[in-house]
């Protein structure tokens, strides 16, 4: 089994170490991210930022990949940071589970498509 098929596997079932890191790097630029280690690899699981001009989210249990956050379109940017953070705050518990079943159910069409258990497609999964 190779290391990714592992640690997929050890995300899928057992708890892992969550980091939560929030931060303003200058004006006009914030991340906020969710992210879970298990051994010595992390796996994010969401982070809203505004790297590419404006406000966007990356849930990383999704294969549509960033998506405009429209509401904070033109508003003040500690308000989208603020939501942000609260929004990771009270809602990691299921981010985190809805990340795990992703990885889990990507993880089993896999060994269907493959037929011979873990075999490797030469990457990462699907975001």
């Amino acid at each position: 089994m190779s290391q990714n098929a592992s640690s997929r596997e050890a995300l899928a079932s057992r708890p892992c170490h969550l980091l939560f890191l929030a931060k303003i790097c200058s004006v006009g630029r914030f991340f906020v991210n969710l992210s879970c280690r298990v051994g010595e690899e992390y796996h994010e699981v969401i982070r809203y930022d505004t790297a590419h001009g404006y406000v966007h989210v990356h849930r990383f249990w999704e294969s549509v990949g960033m998506q405009r956050w429209r509401r904070y379109e033109g508003r003040p940017l500690s308000e989208a940071f603020q939501a942000a953070y609260d929004d990771l705050k009270a809602n990691w518990e299921r981010y985190l589970e809805l990340y795990k079943s992703r990885k889990a159910t990507t993880k089993r069409k896999r060994k269907d498509l493959h037929g011979q258990g873990d075999k490797e497609g030469g990457g990462e999964d699907e975001p």
